[in-house]
């Protein structure tokens, strides 16, 4: 099935530390975990660099086309860094591209800058940014339409994948842009507008959201497009997490649940596997995938023992923990099993 195919393919990388990579404009957090100057050379593929500007704000990103690529439009990954974090490490230490050379998909890595954020987070607790069409939502979906003005891309197979602060701001896009994303992976992060300020985002980080999941989940099935399809989405987190609270995976689970049984009532998600790994030499994990009757719509992954770290890091670096399932490979291997759909086979 599925769920013993990709887990066959999760190795372990060389050792690196890990480390929280949490944090909110208020709380004192360690300094730029990355050199923003950092080159992709080491990989064949074309790795450059671009900006967006629209009335919301500016914001550079990099973008990694490969040279493994398909013939015609290629799929296409946004991906959203870790507070404190420079995209261009964490492309390298998550080997996100890696991932990208291996299959042959893009990747495009937004940048947040220290001017709209002190410590370099996606501002995903801030109400503009849980709507449709506002704040830093309309800005990551301008970089999408950007890059598919620039290179060939098919829309049928646009996908968000967010660590940390990138997670929840993944949640806030999916959420309100089932339309246009085919999958989503959230990586130790929290469900659709955990938050409505920074004193909430602390709370919510460390004790879960005050807002309930299925109230979260009829709200996001109302801000997403006229075109929404079920959502597909991996959740994964580290039981050990120090500094987003386990019990926010369980959140970002059950909202998005609530979301695909408000977008088509005759789905009703349940469990319908559930398999559990150890990676040699390091961490066990279990894997629980929900489904309705057109297949699965939701694998939730627990790393046992792991903190707050990017599960199976590539590379030596801060936040990044090579003793856990191989998150990118994971994420990867999650997206494709559907090819061009939006729904699971």
């Amino acid at each position: 099935m599925f769920l013993a195919v990709i887990a066959a393919l999760f190795t372990v990388s060389p050792s690196a530390s890990a480390g929280p990579i949490w944090c909110v404009p208020f709380l004192n957090c360690d300094s730029d975990s990355g050199d923003s100057t950092f080159s992709a050379a080491s990989l064949p593929g074309n790795w450059s660099q671009g900006s967006f500007k629209d009335q919301n704000g500016h914001r550079s990103y990099y973008l990694y086309i490969p040279q493994n690529k398909p013939t015609g439009a290629l799929p296409l990954v946004l991906a959203l860094h870790g507070c404190t974090e420079a995209a261009p490490n964490f492309a390298a230490q998550s080997g996100l591209n890696d991932v990208a050379e291996k299959y042959g998909f893009a990747i495009v890595y937004p940048q947040e800058t220290q001017d709209d954020n002190q410590m370099k987070c996606w501002n995903w607790f801030d109400p503009a940014n849980q709507v449709r069409g506002g704040g830093e939502m309309d800005i990551a979906m301008g970089i999408i339409n950007q890059v598919s003005s620039q290179i060939q891309i098919d829309t049928s197979r646009v996908y968000v994948a967010g660590f940390s602060s990138g997670a929840a701001m993944a949640s806030n896009l999916l959420a309100c842009y089932s339309d246009v994303f085919a999958g989503g992976f959230i990586h130790s992060g929290l469900e659709y507008a955990a938050a409505s300020s920074t004193m909430d985002a602390f709370s919510a980080q460390s004790s879960g959201s005050q807002v309930s999941p299925t109230t979260s989940g009829h709200h996001a099935a109302k801000c997403t497009g006229s075109g929404a399809k079920l959502e597909n989405i991996l959740i994964l987190h580290g039981s050990s997490d120090s500094i987003v609270n386990p019990v926010n995976s369980t959140q970002v689970l059950k909202q998005f649940t609530q979301m695909n049984n408000d977008l088509d009532p005759t789905q009703t998600d349940k469990v319908v596997g559930t398999q559990s790994y150890t990676v040699p030499g390091g961490y066990k994990y279990t894997m629980n995938s929900y489904g309705g009757t057109s297949g699965i719509h939701i694998v939730s992954v627990t790393v046992d023992g792991m903190d707050h770290a990017w599960s199976g890091a590539h590379k030596n670096g801060p936040y990044m923990d090579p003793k856990g399932p191989d998150a990118s490979e994971m994420m990867w291997q999650f997206f494709n099993r559907s090819g061009a759909s939006s729904q699971a086979p």
